[in-house]
Formats: C-alpha cells, structure tokens, sequence
C-alpha cells in the first residue's frame, strides 16, 4: 500500500487558500497537479483536497461558488508543521464514500420533490455526509450519531439506510474478503 507524505502539499494549499478568498478546489487540483504530486493523476489530487475537507483542514464557506478556507486545525498545523501521511487506500476510499453520499443526495432529492420542499429542509449536506462516514446499519446506530435525533425535519430515515445497505451489499460483491 503506498503512503505519500503530505506536509508539503498541505502547506502550499494553506497557502494558496490564504492568498485567494475566492479560490475553489479546481484550481487546488491543478495547483498540486503543477507540482506533480501524486504521480500528477487528477483522480488522487482531487481526492486529497476532499481528503483536506474530511479531516477538517479546508472548509467550503461559500456553498453555490465552491469557495474554501482553512480552518482552526489548519491554523495550528502550520505552527507546528508536523509530517502528515496518507495512504492510496485512504484516498480511494473518499471515491467510493463520494458515490454513496451521492446515492444519499439522490434519495434526499426524491423526497423533497414528493414533499415540495427545500433540500435543505430535508436534510442538510452535513448530515448526509454523517451518514457517507459512519454508514449506520439501524435506527439505533443513526441515532447515536450527533444531530440525528433531534433533527426535526425529514424522518424518512429508512430510505437512507435503505440506500446505505445496498451500498454495502454492492461494495461486498465487488470486493469479496478472501479467507
């Protein structure tokens, strides 16, 4: 499994962030890109700046331009400038979890057109992420998740698990664990 270490790509996309309010993750991808990180594939580039996302180094502040800053633990990251690591498996992973908060956005859309009422209204961008990440098999373990039983808008909760659970079943035909 290969592993590239990070801290210099982090650095430059802090940078980059920092000296354009407007700067949006296409323009972060041919940044890297430039440089030739990542063996210059496109793939992994734009994988790493939602990698960044996930681990709370970048924040999308702007939601219909894309615009992104850096965040509290960026902030610290760079007075401390410690090595960062991650491995190809870590990136290839946001890709299939990418396709499963797109089957989620899918559903949330349905649902709102049945509803006639705002995405949002349905379920917000952060909670579908929630669910992409921690992929709840039941009620019992969605509701353990921050936010989710309070939330007082949609309560179609089966049909995201539905859509989870097959994810799952798919991700399982696809890659068999050998014994």
């Amino acid at each position: 499994m290969k592993q590239y270490e990070v801290s210099k790509i982090l650095e430059m996309v802090i940078n980059l962030v920092n000296e354009n309010p407007r700067v949006q993750k296409m323009q972060l991808v041919n940044a890297i890109r430039n440089e030739n990180y990542f063996e210059n594939s496109f793939e992994l580039c734009s994988q790493f700046i939602e990698w960044l996302k996930i681990q709370k180094y970048l924040k999308v502040y702007h939601v219909f331009y894309g615009y992104l800053r850096i965040t509290e633990k960026s902030k610290a990251w760079i007075s401390e400038k410690s090595e960062i690591w991650v491995s190809e498996k870590s990136l290839k992973n946001i890709k299939e979890n990418y396709q499963l908060l797109m089957g989620l956005k899918l559903v949330r859309k349905i649902i709102s057109e049945e509803k006639q009422i705002d995405l949002f209204k349905v379920c917000p961008n952060y909670m579908l992420e929630k669910l992409a990440r921690f992929q709840p098999n039941d009620l019992d373990e969605l509701f353990k998740i921050s936010g989710f039983k309070e939330w007082k808008g949609d309560t179609q909760w089966h049909k995201y698990l539905e859509v989870i659970q097959d994810w799952k079943q798919k991700q399982l035909e696809n890659y068999p664990m050998s014994a």
